[in-house]
């Protein structure tokens, strides 16, 4: 079970924001599956990391997809799929907001930003490349060819994400990683 006492000591003072970023503006705009994106502002200890972040429409908090299935409820289902459900998931992505009307499309309940706890997570598993001696070490585990330009500059991310993790936390970093190990 996560420890939220914990994870709220180690955390205290950060700041959090999340920007919401319309699909056609973020770096996967061309992708067909439909993503929530963001930017994500960190700041502690006169450290900042920003990050984009995407996730998927069954990422959102329940309070979220209760709204969704609330509005979808309300219209007539077509060869088995609610016909404003693609609708209002696409008009999601674009708008940040889950519609209440069907002819409205950019008035409704705005979509929740991700956990903070999400975001630490992601961030975390980012930060792995730190525990590896080499790029090629590190793209042998995960599969990546070590001739890879892509998957160089993958690890570079990765390792210049871990510096800032371990800049901004200090002596808590450490205590962060264990912490998320059974998340």
């Amino acid at each position: 079970m996560f420890d939220e006492i914990k994870f709220a000591e180690l955390t205290t003072g950060l700041d959090y924001q999340a920007i919401f970023v319309p699909k056609s503006l973020s770096r996967n705009k061309d992708e067909k599956s439909l993503q929530i994106n963001w930017v994500i502002n960190l700041r502690l200890n006169n450290q900042l990391i920003q990050i984009e972040y995407s996730m998927g429409l069954g990422c959102m908090s329940d309070k979220n997809k209760r709204q969704l299935e609330a509005f979808c409820g309300k219209h007539s289902q077509y060869q088995g799929k609610t016909v404003a459900r693609a609708e209002a998931e696409q008009s999601m992505v674009e708008v940040g907001k889950i519609p209440l009307y069907a002819n409205v499309i950019s008035s409704g309940h705005t979509i929740d930003k991700p956990p903070l706890k999400n975001i630490v997570h992601a961030l975390l598993i980012d930060s792995e490349a730190i525990d590896f001696a080499s790029f090629e070490d590190w793209a042998e585990c995960f599969g990546y060819s070590a001739d890879s330009i892509k998957a160089k500059s993958c690890y570079d991310d990765c390792l210049a994400i871990a510096l800032k993790m371990r800049a901004m936390f200090g002596d808590k970093f450490a205590e962060l990683k264990e912490l998320f190990l059974n998340f």
